[in-house]
């Protein structure tokens, strides 16, 4: 945790008497913007033209799932019924972040190309031979159908039960949990049609993801032996489309504590030329999906100082930011993925356009500005964007700088 760590130790006396907001209360709410289907954020590789018809073999699945997929940054794009609208950026000033500003909803994974050889996979591996189940869960995918509490055989309730569930209970093959997940992380974009979350098997199929994704008394080494490295990376992808179904937050809310948090800036930022990229890409992307989330339900500190809303005092940032924020700004020279850079400093620019002043100055205190500066001047002639990005930040931090002189 960066908290406890010999850096945290410095920033501890900082943070001292500053106000620790909560987590979102269970009935908080939110929604998502998102990508088309043609537009999946997870692909292993910088943006590029890529014909979506590509077909995607068995073999390369298991061994990076995005590998054809094509990247878009999601500039442009709305969900299906644009339940989500973009997240406004808060700053005491008028600063130029055309980057963030065009890259503000929730990185969502939607490619639907490989739906019926993954639908294939988990029915020989689960022995349901049954082609009614399978049609249905298939219509729900691809219709995007809302998923009813209907028990009965022929629901998709109960077609999700037999067909997914199975999959991630103890003792599930890792091959067969990496293809159910492929399913798994579009079952959550769908509407579910329930009062009674907890009993829905779509949560239950999230809760059994999560638990798996946490690490064991905090050592990154027990977690490798639980799952494959294309059923972790499609864990990560699962819980980060979850931020954009509404019935999903109250488990996301309880679920994103500290140990959460901690697992995911372990997979997405540390063993950087060892750990499959696939899986810091949905490390970083989920992320980055729950700092939209937390700065909907977190007041600003930033450019609205005439709110009357006093949960959150002006000059606080919560512990759990913090860890966020500095766990993805430290050492992110090093990282040598232009996917992952982009989008730690998409999820880092986002919490300092919210959080205001106490942001950018921890920020600056910490030296963290030297290495954005230099992953601007770095990525200018390779990664464009990247470097667009980084100045982006840049500004934010030069006008807090200004306005602090």
């Amino acid at each position: 945790r960066f908290l406890s760590s010999p850096m945290g130790m410095m920033v501890r006396p900082m943070l001292d008497g500053m106000y620790n907001a909560p987590f979102a209360s269970s009935n908080s709410s939110g929604g998502g913007g998102g990508q088309s289907a043609s537009a999946a954020p997870f692909a292993a590789a910088p943006p590029r033209a890529v014909n979506n018809a590509t077909t995607i073999s068995s073999s390369n699945l298991e061994i990076n799932p995005w590998a054809n997929v094509p990247l878009n940054t999601p500039s442009s794009v709305t969900t299906d019924n644009d339940t989500a609208s973009a997240i406004q950026p808060h700053t005491s000033q008028i600063i130029a972040t055309p980057i963030l500003d065009s890259n503000n909803k929730l990185l969502i994974s939607s490619d639907k190309s490989a739906v019926r050889m993954c639908l294939d996979k988990v029915k020989s591996r689960c022995n349901k031979d049954d082609d009614i189940l399978v049609s249905l869960l298939e219509n729900c995918i691809l219709q995007k159908l809302p998923i009813s509490s209907n028990t009965d055989r022929n629901s998709s309730e109960t077609a999700i039960q037999q067909l997914l569930l199975p999959h991630f209970e103890a003792g599930a093959q890792s091959k067969s949990t990496s293809f159910a997940l492929m399913l798994l992380r579009l079952v959550v974009l769908n509407q579910i049609s329930t009062n009674d979350n907890d009993d829905h098997v779509v949560c239950k199929c999230i809760k059994l993801t999560g638990n798996k994704l946490l690490l064991d008394n905090g050592n990154p080494s027990t977690t490798a032996t639980k799952m494959s490295p294309a059923a972790r990376s499609m864990a990560w992808c699962t819980m980060s489309n979850a931020f954009a179904n509404e019935k999903l937050l109250p488990f996301l809310n309880d679920w994103t504590t500290e140990d959460a948090i901690d697992a995911a800036l372990c997979d997405a930022t540390t063993d950087i030329e060892t750990r499959r990229v696939e899986i810091r890409q949905a490390a970083v992307a989920f992320l980055y999906n729950m700092v939209i989330h937390q700065t909907k339900i977190i007041p600003s500190s930033g450019a609205d100082k005439n709110k009357t809303d006093s949960s959150v005092d002006d000059g606080c940032l919560p512990d759990h930011i913090v860890n966020i924020l500095c766990g993805l700004l430290e050492s992110i020279d090093s990282d040598t993925d232009d996917t992952c850079r982009f989008r730690r400093l998409l999820a880092s620019g986002r919490i300092m356009l919210h959080f205001g002043d106490v942001a950018s100055s921890l920020v600056l205190t910490l030296g963290f500005h030297d290495a954005i500066e230099r992953v601007k001047k770095n990525s200018i002639n390779s990664h464009p964007e990247v470097s667009k990005l980084a100045d982006d930040i840049l500004s934010i931090l030069n006008t807090f700088k200004l306005s602090d002189n």
